[in-house]
């Protein structure tokens, strides 16, 4: 073989590596983004809780109405510090404005609950104590989710890792020629071997809120053109090696 076959070959064998490869590598950097994102809005609902926690709770006169407990003056004050506390934290990250697009009201009764937006919206309503704990319930709950959704990323990366790690190998064989160096039959049981362990994976992961295996594919994966990256990987190797 002559120096420029061998390094046609090797470029052939490069370009191929590459294509098959291509949608685990871009799901494996998916993946650690959504992961440092989701890690930055737990670090910010934890800020804002702490912060919540040095805020003084109303504490309404006898017999009267909580809502009419305190001077104006000490209300305004309480609910604006409260929507500073959240915009200084929880919409402050950095992916806000492009993940989320919406007002403080808005967020806080989505991740957090319609029925704790009125302190946040008017200094008319009182900061009290139980409010304060129930607010601390909204927040711990929207981390404790967040902080499931990371357990789930994490197994994501090391299931595209050992798939990628296997397709790898099949993609060695292959040496410089495009070709498996072992028979098309082996090579078409190894995919498929990669295959159903994937999908077995995806059925056994445990459901996120509202999401199970598959549905977190469409979920995380949702500006890509391909929702299953180990699969489209597969699909690519077949047709270019084994088939």
């Amino acid at each position: 073989m002559s120096k420029s076959d061998s390094c046609s070959g090797d470029q052939v064998a490069e370009h191929l590596r590459r294509h098959v490869l291509a949608p685990m590598v871009r799901a494996a950097d998916v993946v650690a983004s959504e992961r440092e994102e989701v890690q930055a809005e737990i670090d910010a609902f934890q800020s804002f809780v702490d912060r919540v926690s040095e805020l003084e709770p109303t504490r309404p006169a006898s017999g009267a109405p909580a809502s009419r407990s305190l001077s104006h003056a000490d209300r305004v004050d309480t609910s604006s510090q409260l929507r500073t506390a959240f915009e200084e934290t929880v919409l402050s990250i950095e992916h806000f404005d492009r993940v989320y697009d919406e007002s403080l009201t808005e967020h806080v009764a989505a991740e957090l609950s319609p029925q704790l937006t009125p302190v946040f919206e008017s200094s008319q309503v009182a900061f009290t104590e139980v409010y304060r704990q129930a607010l601390h319930e909204a927040v711990r709950e929207a981390v404790d989710s967040r902080e499931q959704l990371v357990s789930v990323l994490e197994s994501e990366a090391r299931s595209l890792e050992t798939a990628q790690d296997r397709l790898q190998d099949v993609l060695d064989s292959a040496g410089t020629s495009g070709r498996p160096t072992v028979p098309a039959g082996d090579e078409r049981e190894r995919l498929d071997e990669i295959s159903r362990e994937r999908q077995d994976e995806l059925r056994a992961r445990p459901r996120l809120v509202r999401l199970d295996g598959h549905e977190f594919c469409e979920y995380v994966y949702e500006s890509e053109r391909w929702t299953y990256p180990v699969l489209t990987a597969v699909a690519r190797l077949r047709e270019t090696v084994v088939e």
